[in-house]
């Protein structure tokens, strides 16, 4: 990555911003935050915009870096720059002014973060009002600004909504008395001798509708694009083939051949690649539900395969006809191979998971426990993105696999399902599960139309991981940009996490790297306001690998990692962005940054 900007402050592509951390006086390129009457100064998106004071909270955007041009700690009568938290430099419009308009319709005078460098109309004057006593000026001391033509930075009306920062008066009152704080740096500490539970090598996953496999057009060996996208998540991992279309009568038409090309294209991602089958219970028929899984028990090698008996029973056939199905196929099935494996009762709530409970052999029969999570509700729902991002937990459940989710069920909803607030979904979802003792989560595809009962034209869902262009090959949906980042922690074993001054809205979890640092996951699951955070572990280091996944707002269709997108088969043209101890990282909106230390 090239830097932009040198010094103690590194700008790098794809709102990387890299800091120093501030001493007891000010030093020259320090993070800070200045208000008029307790409203902070805020550049919206983080730069590129008009500066307002109109936030009672500084969180990201109210972020800025000044600069001193004078000496190397901030002192009375200095010349500084001001950036905002993109990097863009704040300029005062004609170097200040009475706030009437320019020929070419700038307003003279108006405060504006959208410059890339800095020029005369970017350079201020800081005057010290008071505060702490002497010239140096420290944290919480009163200053003004002074514009290029020496016109006073004032915030109109003292600050609150509406308020905008304008470079237009010729003394200091009180609208022009700001106060400056250091921005305190929030941090990540690995304790890398704090250890816990290993990420399990499989934890990642994902789930289809039984109509996508049946076809045996999509998924067989030679769909390399498919196979090399979905390599990216690994070796291991487990596939569910499922959903509502696995119950119906007649019984999906599997097939030995069709059967042969699912083994043969899931061994092609990965030899730790395990498949959990669904067996039609509406037909209540064990004969063939004992045919269909001898075709798969033929294809896989032993321990590849399982079997689960119908979908979300709590919703369709009910819990005492399930539990009946469930006993007949059981027996029937372990008849005929001692050795298969079973999951269940995935269901459609994880409340209900205590159905297996019921059944003849009880919790033990099963290999895997699985259940659905669409907390949500389905399609159309009113929900922010606040919202969307507060449902990404789970209570704990030791052992259970999220079998199928999709966030919005009835095949997701778009604006919602297909944006970047799907990558923070999911891995704040991957988060809590693991934190609570989940196996795994895989989330849902349908990628062959099927029929949703709202009366509209058959249809794929909307919150599907990958899509089909136009070639034929196969690129990533923004779910599976968080699919990816949480898959890097796989096989590696948990360390506990120290974290200051970072929001709730930011979740963390690290692992032990095979290099024996740590790595380091945040999750900013802020939906207006990007966060900078700086890692540290308990042990020497000097340098990390960094990738950051953002948008340009949650709602962007395309996001970037490091600024590139992943491109069909899983291409890549992108690199890591490498920082050195002591530089923190900036996540922007729903973003997330993986840290790999060195």
């Amino acid at each position: 990555m090239k830097s932009l900007a040198g010094g103690a402050c590194r700008l790098v592509t794809f709102v990387l911003f890299l800091c120093r951390i501030a001493n007891a006086d000010i030093p020259s390129s320090s993070a800070i935050n200045f208000s008029v009457l307790g409203n902070y100064a805020s550049a919206a998106n983080g730069g590129g915009s008009n500066v307002t004071v109109d936030r009672a909270v500084a969180r990201g955007w109210e972020r800025f870096t000044i600069t001193d041009r004078t000496n190397p700690s901030l002192a009375d009568g200095d010349i500084i720059w001001l950036q905002a938290q993109n990097g863009d430099y704040l300029s005062a419009e004609c170097g200040g002014g009475d706030g009437t308009g320019a020929p070419d319709g700038t307003v003279c005078g108006n405060v504006d973060a959208n410059r890339t460098e800095a020029r005369s109309w970017e350079t201020f004057t800081i005057i010290k009002l008071g505060g702490s006593s002497g010239s140096l000026i420290q944290s919480s001391d009163q200053v003004a600004f002074l514009s290029l033509l020496g016109n006073y930075c004032s915030a109109e009306n003292g600050g609150g909504p509406g308020s905008i920062m304008d470079c237009t008066r010729s003394q200091v009152g009180r609208w022009e008395t700001w106060t400056l704080t250091v921005a305190p740096t929030p941090t990540v500490t690995a304790n890398l001798d704090s250890q816990g539970a290993i990420v399990p090598a499989n934890f990642v996953g994902f789930s289809n509708e039984e109509t996508d496999v049946i076809p045996d057009a999509i998924f067989t060996p030679g769909n390399t694009s498919l196979i090399n996208l979905l390599r990216l998540l690994g070796p291991s991992g487990v596939w569910r083939i499922g959903g509502n279309n696995s119950d119906t009568n007649p019984a999906p038409a599997l097939t030995q051949q069709i059967a042969n090309d699912v083994q043969a294209f899931i061994s092609a991602v990965g030899p730790g690649w395990t498949v959990i089958y669904g067996l039609d219970s509406v037909i209540n028929d064990a004969g063939i539900a004992v045919t269909h899984a001898s075709y798969l028990i033929n294809a896989f090698p032993s321990g590849n395969i399982a079997f689960q008996f119908g979908n979300e029973p709590d919703y369709e056939i009910g819990e005492a006809a399930w539990i009946s199905v469930f006993d007949s196929y059981y027996d029937a099935l372990t008849a005929a191979y001692p050795t298969a494996r079973v999951g269940g009762p995935d269901t459609g709530s994880l409340d209900n998971l205590n159905y297996i409970d019921a059944t003849r052999h009880g919790r033990s029969s099963v290999q895997y426990l699985t259940g659905h999570k669409y907390t949500l509700g389905c399609t159309p729902v009113s929900a922010t993105a606040d919202q969307v991002v507060a449902d990404a937990q789970v209570s704990s459940n030791p052992g259970v696999t999220i079998s199928e989710f999709g966030i919005i069920c009835g095949g997701g909803q778009r604006g919602i399902t297909d944006r970047l607030l799907a990558a923070t979904y999911y891995l704040r979802l991957a988060q809590s599960a693991f934190s609570s003792g989940f196996r795994g989560i895989l989330p849902h595809n349908v990628l062959v139309p099927i029929d949703w009962g709202d009366g509209n034209p058959p249809r794929s869902s909307y919150y599907n991981q990958f899509i089909l262009q136009g070639d034929g090959g196969y690129s990533p949906a923004p779910m599976f940009y968080g699919m990816y980042l949480f898959s890097q922690l796989l096989g590696q074993t948990s360390v506990s996490t120290t974290t200051s001054s970072l929001s709730s809205l930011v979740t963390v979890n690290a692992t032990l790297g095979p290099n024996g640092s740590a790595n380091i996951l945040v999750v900013n699951g802020d939906t207006t306001q990007g966060i900078a955070v700086q890692p540290q572990q308990t042990r020497p280091w000097s340098t990390a690998n960094v990738y950051v996944l953002s948008g340009q707002g949650c709602d962007d269709p395309s996001p970037v990692l490091n600024g590139v997108a992943i491109g069909e088969g899983g291409s890549w043209a992108g690199s890591a962005a490498v920082i050195n101890n002591g530089d923190s990282v900036s996540i922007p909106p729903c973003g997330a940054a993986l840290i790999q230390i060195q």
